[in-house]
């Protein structure tokens, strides 16, 4: 709001709520988040087409590929129904994408001649909002779309033409399915009407697949790990900007590979998925203090950090090196 101004803004919510009615009030078989889920559904579920690519021939919608990315894999990514019980057929694909011109010297070539079938979405506004670069530019990205998605769905037309000169490397089935969405202009009511028309879609095919498009425990399951997280820390200050800056996973009873050696201290025990300690310590009978196992006789440490405790000697420090584990 504080971008555009509040009539801009407003305009944008109006068209949002022009699609929330159309999606309340519409019959099924004039109902376009329902028909673009239908769609979706076909190609994933039925046809086992594992991805989606987003394909705006409009700059301004540049990031619409990566909300779309949050908005369908966040919400149906799912393996389990409302029910709780796990599903076999599969649910929402990998969404991607790029503004039509890049993604032409991109990956179109793949899109076209790859052994992978991708369903397409184009965006394609009729008109531009500087109607002084139509002819120039804007009419371009029309011709390029409309062939773009001609070729995906014809392929070579006269196949018998093609068969007698062999030339197979030139060769592009066809029958790559792909959709095309058409407005006037991308306005602020336009832009609502669009985002409000794909998160309805995304609902529609959360009801088809009967998962909870409303929940995300996989993204909740890195948070809970936070914590432990926490208690690894860099024992060493000098060390610590080299480590952030190198090291690639951190984690209790895991190897960890840098230029220079360093200590870690780790004060919590972290459990594996069946509830095993991955690394034990042991306690201190007489200060309580809780000491790592594994480090035998190491002559890395002074010893005064070693203590003896049922014959074993324990440490509360290990020491990563270039070379692995070291104690």
């Amino acid at each position: 709001m504080l971008a555009i101004g509040l009539n801009q803004f407003s305009e944008f919510l109006e068209g949002a709520s022009l699609i929330d009615y159309h999606f309340k009030n519409e019959e099924a078989s004039k109902n376009l988040p329902i028909t673009l889920a239908l769609i979706g559904f076909w190609h994933s579920t039925i046809c086992n087409y594992t991805s989606r690519a987003i394909l705006p021939y409009e700059t301004k919608l540049k990031y619409l590929p990566t909300y779309l990315q949050q908005l369908d894999m966040e919400s149906n990514g799912k393996s389990v129904n409302l029910k709780g019980e796990s599903i076999s057929y599969q649910t929402a694909p990998v969404i991607w994408g790029q503004i039509g011109t890049n993604s032409q010297h991109a990956f179109f070539q793949f899109l076209h001649q790859s052994n992978q079938i991708i369903p397409c979405e184009f965006l394609l506004g009729a008109n531009c909002i500087d109607d002084g670069y139509y002819e120039k530019h804007h009419l371009q990205l029309i011709i390029n779309c409309l062939a773009q998605s001609e070729a995906l769905m014809l392929g070579i037309k006269n196949e018998e033409t093609f068969e007698q000169q062999r030339n197979l490397h030139h060769y592009c089935h066809g029958n790559r399915p792909s959709t095309i969405l058409v407005y006037k202009k991308l306005t602020p009511r336009i832009l609502g009407k669009l985002i409000a028309l794909f998160e309805h879609r995304t609902f529609v095919e959360g009801l088809l697949w009967n998962v909870n498009s409303f929940d995300q425990w996989g993204v909740e399951l890195g948070k809970r790990i936070i914590p432990f997280s926490k208690h690894l820390y860099i024992e060493r200050e000098d060390f610590k900007e080299e480590a952030n800056r190198k090291f690639f996973r951190l984690t209790l009873g895991k190897e960890v590979r840098l230029k220079n050696a360093y200590i870690i201290k780790a004060e919590k025990v972290l459990k594996d998925d069946d509830g095993n300690i991955i690394h034990p310590y042991a306690v201190d009978p007489s200060t309580g203090e809780k000491y790592w196992k594994r480090c035998k006789g190491c002559l890395n440490h002074k010893a005064a950090e070693h203590k003896l405790h049922e014959r074993t000697i324990y440490c509360k420090y290990r020491l990563v090196s270039p070379g692995g584990y070291t104690c």
